[in-house]
């Protein structure tokens, strides 16, 4: 699938070939002189490029991005220091030739070699890679150069179009075909595949923030997570049930920042909250509820400095070490409500079997979940849907106020104290299938639930996608216009009643 988030791309000229010896000169795949952010809006990933060393060897210069956890030759053992994305080191050979190195995913070995020329002259074409599992190969050709405006910014760029050829030179017909790198004057590398799973799966990333200049959408750390103002306001809905569904708990809470101190040397920050909340106990087999309702006046302080402050500014995929558990660690970002955020992957550590051995090995676990934390809306959040080994565990955003911008359908204090309808764990009530759907998707609504109901569905950056009225207890509905990703769904009842689950769109 071809995704471009590029924002206001427009082409103001286009170079011909008679002044382009000039330029190609002058264009590089890599830039040290910021971080910059990639995003793969299918998956809803963000990695980065913060290049940590450049090395002469020679003639050629080696580039060192952030390293990650990779495995050895021994599938069991991981190393903390393995290969970046990038497949380190990436070589700048003279000419201006980059070669970037895929990864074997199953013994973190490097295998076959991508070739981006960044001072190619406009149509010249070159191999850029062999096929994945195939004898044919990718052929790169420069197809055109010219002004373009991405994240607010403005530079001459060179578009590579990527076609898969066979070894006659016959083009093979393939999703790649007509894709795009995109190389950037100023900046590098704009839109680019992940390299160390190009022979896994073809995907593309766009850039979608930078440090230097600071613009779009970049890396969350504690401050900028932990960034309110008095009057903001974060609304949240905790549920929670246990392994046996034998009881469950949900919490709908009102947060108002009510007051802010900060250290003359911005170190730490202090918040004051106004919390009103209502809590709802059920247990079966009646589901007959406990509720508890109040206000509280709390106090947060955040240390920018702390350990914690150190974990969550790491980039993302990059692998650090906790001095407390002896965990290789390792972060995971992606966008929320159109902000960054981050997820701390607790739930894949990794753990020597002894102190003096260099093995570490992924720990087992049955369930766990990971937090996640959101530029501008703090956390801990958490979407950890019931399985067969785990509780249901989510703490969600329902609403929320940063100045003039909101989001969502705010909750009412008063109204709290007086909530008399239900929300159930959809997968007891409810039936959605085929999920995974490959477009068209069936919902059973069981006897009980009064109909018509409304059903909600949502990207995982939480915008709203799609809705649809449910007449009758059994309805199909075509998802096929939705781009392949997960979503997440609420169904209301007629009288008020609450449903929510997940879908795969495949």
């Amino acid at each position: 699938m071809k995704n471009t988030i590029l924002s206001s791309v427009v082409f103001l000229a286009i170079i011909t070939s008679s002044t382009l010896g000039v330029l190609a000169q002058d264009y590089k795949a890599l830039k040290t002189d910021a971080s910059y952010y990639f995003y793969d809006s299918v998956v809803n990933d963000l990695i980065a490029i913060k290049i940590d060393s450049v090395v002469m060897s020679g003639n050629d210069i080696l580039y060192f991005n952030f390293p990650q956890i990779r495995p050895t030759d021994n599938s069991f053992c991981h190393i903390s220091d393995g290969a970046s994305w990038l497949g380190d080191p990436v070589i700048e050979k003279p000419g201006g030739i980059f070669l970037f190195k895929t990864i074997n995913a199953q013994d973190g070995i490097q295998t076959d070699t991508l070739v981006i020329k960044t001072q190619s002259i406009l149509n010249e074409e070159w191999k850029f890679a062999n096929f994945p599992f195939s004898d044919d190969h990718i052929d790169a050709q420069l197809t055109a150069i010219g002004n373009m405006t991405f994240l607010g910014l403005v530079d001459s760029v060179k578009i590579i179009t990527l076609t898969r050829k066979n070894a006659a030179g016959m083009v093979v017909p393939n999703d790649i075909n007509g894709e795009e790198i995109r190389l950037s004057k100023n900046h590098g590398l704009i839109r680019l595949p992940k390299f160390d799973a190009f022979n896994d799966y073809i995907r593309f990333y766009d850039i979608t923030g930078k440090t230097n200049p600071e613009t779009g959408n970049i890396n969350p750390d504690l401050g900028t997570i932990f960034d309110f103002e008095v009057g903001d306001e974060i609304h949240t809905r905790f549920y929670s049930d246990a392994f046996s569904f034998s009881s469950s708990t949900q919490i709908w809470k009102i947060k108002r920042i009510t007051g802010k101190i900060t250290s003359p040397s911005n170190d730490w920050k202090v918040y004051h909250y106004d919390i009103c909340f209502l809590k709802t106990i059920k247990t079966a087999p009646e589901w007959l509820p406990l509720n508890e309702t109040g206000h509280l006046s709390v106090s947060d302080t955040i240390f920018l400095n702390s350990d914690f402050a150190v974990e969550l500014a790491k980039q993302p995929n990059q692998t650090f070490m906790d001095p407390l558990s002896s965990f290789m660690i390792s972060t995971s970002a992606f966008l929320k409500f159109q902000r960054p955020a981050k997820y701390l992957n607790y739930n894949y550590p990794f753990s020597a079997s002894y102190p003096e051995d260099s093995c570490w090995s992924m720990v087992m676990v049955d369930g766990g979940c990971d937090p996640y934390y959101i530029k501008g809306l703090g956390g801990s959040y958490y979407d950890c849907p019931g399985n067969i080994f785990w509780y249901t565990y989510i703490d969600e955003i329902v609403y929320y106020k940063k100045g003039s911008e909101t989001w969502g359908t705010p909750l009412d204090c008063d109204s709290l104290q007086h909530v008399d309808t239900k929300e159930y764990n959809s997968k007891e009530a409810i039936n959605f299938y085929p999920n995974p759907t490959t477009g068209t998707i069936t919902v059973v609504i069981p006897y009980g639930i009064e109909l018509p109901c409304n059903i909600e569905i949502t990207d995982i950056a939480g915008l709203k996608s799609v809705s649809f009225h449910i007449n009758q207890p059994k309805q199909s509905f075509d998802l096929g216009n939705l781009p392949a990703g997960l979503y997440t769904y609420k169904l209301t009842s007629a009288k008020g009643d609450t449903f929510r689950g997940k879908i795969i769109r495949q």
